[in-house]
């Protein structure tokens, strides 16, 4: 992400109009592209390539738009899955807008372009919930244990509550572990955007890729986060269903996320 961080950064208004102005890219034309291979062949040397995943390409397409392609099912699947989520008003808000989309066969879409966050601190600001209480919230909803959000926060505190009455008092780093938990969670069980990611999760999409979970080292990220112009947190990619895991990666590794604690305790 800090290659596309980057690439978005050196892109200027200029050169997007000059690109617009010359017709390069004739979008008339590549709604009638027959298959994955030419619609990802048509957009290069016409628009500003920013990258790919495993399953899709990217370029931006004007000064506020991104065309993100398939180069295989998976992709199709995922632009599947952004269309359904982006169409939702319950979540709308916390995720980039789709403008347009290919309606045969899902096999591009145009969406909004945002800034990558810069890092946690920059989250922090503006989701109001600190990243290691987030993805406790997001874990925990995920085993399905809790019929409602707020039994699952009444059941957190209570846990962390019973944990600092039987922890040993010499135990400092464990205690103050304990207490910047209950906290965050106390302070951040009624914020909107955890709210509304927890409704995201119920539609299938999974906690470990919504925190980035690194499985080689335990590490999360935000990179699957970013600012958009009027200033909202929103999710980037959110393709990554429980289903498209099934569907097409599950055979290839394992995406569960790990259990050890981030706050140290």
């Amino acid at each position: 992400m800090s290659f596309l961080r980057e690439i978005i950064e050196e892109i200027t208004e200029a050169f997007l109009v000059e690109a617009v102005r010359l017709g390069k890219f004739d979008l008339g034309h590549f709604r009638f592209l027959p298959d994955l291979v030419t619609v990802n062949e048509y957009p290069n040397g016409k628009l500003q390539f920013l990258g790919h995943g495993s399953s899709r390409n990217t370029w931006v397409f004007s000064s506020g738009k991104v065309l993100k392609a398939a180069y295989n099912d998976a992709g199709i699947a995922q632009n599947e899955q952004e269309l359904k989520i982006a169409q939702m008003p319950e979540v709308s808000d916390i995720v980039t807008k789709i403008y347009d989309y290919d309606r045969d066969g899902n096999k591009w879409l145009i969406s909004e372009i945002v800034r990558p966050l810069s890092g946690f601190q920059e989250f922090e600001s503006l989701a109001g919930i600190s990243f290691p209480a987030f993805k406790d919230f997001l874990q925990e909803w995920s085993r399905g244990n809790h019929t409602t959000p707020d039994e699952m926060f009444d059941d957190l505190i209570e846990n962390q509550e019973m944990k600092l009455e039987d922890i040993n008092p010499r135990n400092v780093q464990a205690i103050n572990a304990i207490k910047r938990r209950l906290l965050d969670y106390r302070a951040t069980r009624n914020n909107p955007f955890l709210r509304k990611m927890l409704v995201l999760i119920s539609k299938g999409l999974l906690p470990g890729d919504l925190a980035n979970w690194d499985l080689s080292d335990n590490s999360s990220s935000v990179s699957h986060y970013g600012k958009s112009g009027d200033g909202r947190i929103v999710l980037m990619d959110y393709g990554f269903s429980d289903d498209v895991y099934r569907g097409h990666y599950k055979s290839a590794a394992s995406v569960s996320p790990p259990s050890e604690d981030i706050y140290g305790v």
